[in-house]
């Protein structure tokens, strides 16, 4: 098995520039469905650094040594597995082989958390947000959204834009889930306080 470029390195913190560095600035002419399609890009390559910044992401393991992820959708089943496919390629996060199940929002609330690592929004939500991000912080989970807006919301991480791409993160979301990251990567984030 592979390991996610970078992940093991997070401590010194180069794979996470290189990756920071591959990504290219989005062009403004980018609006709607297409600009949200380039940000869930970004968002697949950035999710994985977000839990391999996670200092205790290998107490996160499912009972057979597995990072359970979930990719969470609204209405969108088929994209939503596509975009688990694509996740799924990078094998492993820190040497701890990935395990990613899709599913709705109306599943994500009648099953258990206990073993998740990591929920990764893969449509825009509206007012399920709120419960999600309860959800999240409540089992100390890392949840990412590739979308504007939803870390000034209450998302724990996303992606910030500007002359170059940054790894977003939401400072009171980060506290209340207890989620204790290293301090390279919180050294490279634009926080939102």
């Amino acid at each position: 098995m592979r390991s996610l470029p970078g992940s093991g390195v997070l401590s010194g913190g180069s794979g996470l520039l290189l990756l920071l560095a591959s990504l290219t600035v989005l062009p403004t002419t980018l609006y709607g469905d297409e600009q949200d399609r380039m940000r869930i890009q970004v968002g697949l390559k950035l999710f994985p650094t977000l839990l391999a910044a996670d200092q205790e992401i290998s107490q996160k393991q499912t009972r057979d040594g597995k990072l359970l992820l979930l990719m969470v959708y609204r209405d969108r089943k088929e994209p939503a597995n596509q975009l688990a496919e694509q996740l799924g390629k990078i094998e492993t996060i820190r040497d701890i082989p990935i395990l990613i199940k899709v599913t709705s929002i109306s599943e994500l609330t009648k099953q258990s958390m206990e073993e998740v690592a990591g929920l990764f929004l893969a449509e825009k939500l509206n007012g399920e947000i709120n419960t999600v991000i309860s959800l999240s912080e409540s089992h100390e989970l890392i949840l990412f959204s590739p979308f504007r807006g939803d870390v000034e919301r209450g998302v724990l991480g996303g992606i910030y834009i500007s002359d170059r791409i940054l790894p977003y993160i939401n400072g009171p979301a980060l506290q209340a889930s207890q989620i204790s990251l290293k301090p390279f990567y919180l050294k490279v984030a634009k926080k939102h306080e």
